[in-house]
């Protein structure tokens, strides 16, 4: 979700919809959560945030973009992408973090992802 959200409303436009702003961080601090916690992440944003925000500039700037969002409910308000230096640099920073090398093609065998698939699922006894 979060790289449609990127793809389709941050790169190449100089302005966004905050709310979309939002979309893309919420998917990938839950990416995040997945990769270090190997647990769900929370549902609710704030306990999200709350969880995996250590840096002050960029919680205090996704603050700014929920008190927006709340303030113009479902409207939006759309304004320049470069007033979030921090939000900007968490997403462009996360994304080069967790890029696979494009000439890596590695592998994985049938059986370690169905073993992995039927424990995220919780499918008992196979």
């Amino acid at each position: 979700m979060a790289q449609s959200h990127i793809s389709n409303y941050l790169m190449g436009n100089e302005t966004i919809a905050y709310k979309r702003f939002l979309y893309i961080v919420q998917g990938l601090l839950a990416m995040n959560w997945v990769a270090e916690r190997r647990t769900m992440p929370p549902v609710v944003f704030e306990q999200l945030v709350e969880g995996m925000v250590a840096d002050e500039n960029l919680r205090t700037e996704i603050e700014t973009l929920l008190n927006i969002q709340r303030r113009d409910g479902h409207d939006g308000e759309v304004g320049p992408k470069q007033l979030f230096p921090a939000v900007l640099a968490f997403i462009e920073n996360t994304l080069v973090e967790t890029q696979p090398p494009m000439d890596d093609k590695t592998e994985i065998p049938s059986d370690v992802l169905d073993e992995f698939f039927i424990k995220w699922l919780g499918v008992p006894g196979l």
